[in-house]
């Protein structure tokens, strides 16, 4: 939901704007994210959302992991994942359409374990770490301090577009 507190272009602070869009579900159609959701998010399975190749695999924040997939057209770090993948997949590995890629990890937060995916979606105009906290320059979104790679998209009208 745009106005929720996990979508892309959220305020964060220190003047940070969220860059993905935080996935999670909700017994009760609620937008913000609360610790009493972590039941019905804990160890949730992970799927790609399209043919691909994993390139990356590193710790993210808050005690969760980053895998990054390059599917081709665009690339997705699937954020605040377990530090354990499945299946003996690894960087280099290919995934493919709908195949389980992660778990989602728990956030160690200071009102309890959390867990959500953090989607970030990158159009492959440009190289280099898909964090980069200097830059404020983007060629998809508006100009702001996202602290990302150039090529950072809006993941909302992707995600919206995978809905049947």
């Amino acid at each position: 939901n745009p106005a929720s507190t996990g979508a892309f272009g959220a305020a964060r602070s220190g003047g940070r704007i969220h860059a993905g869009c935080d996935l999670y579900w909700t017994p009760d159609g609620g937008l913000a994210y609360q610790a009493s959701y972590h039941p019905y998010n804990d160890n949730l399975p992970v799927y790609a959302v399209a043919d691909g190749t994993i390139t990356g695999f590193s710790y993210f924040y808050q005690g969760t992991y980053a895998l990054v997939v390059d599917h081709g057209d665009f690339t997705v770090r699937y954020g605040e994942v377990d530090g354990t993948l499945p299946g003996g997949l690894d960087v280099g590995s290919p995934v493919s359409a709908g195949q389980q890629i992660a778990t989602l990890g728990d956030l160690t937060m200071s009102s309890g374990a959390w867990s959500m995916l953090h989607f970030e979606l990158y159009s492959n105009d440009a190289q280099g770490a898909l964090t980069n906290t200097s830059n404020w320059s983007y060629l998809n979104v508006p100009d702001a301090n996202y602290q990302r790679r150039a090529d950072l998209m809006d993941c909302g009208p992707f995600l919206r577009n995978l809905l049947p």
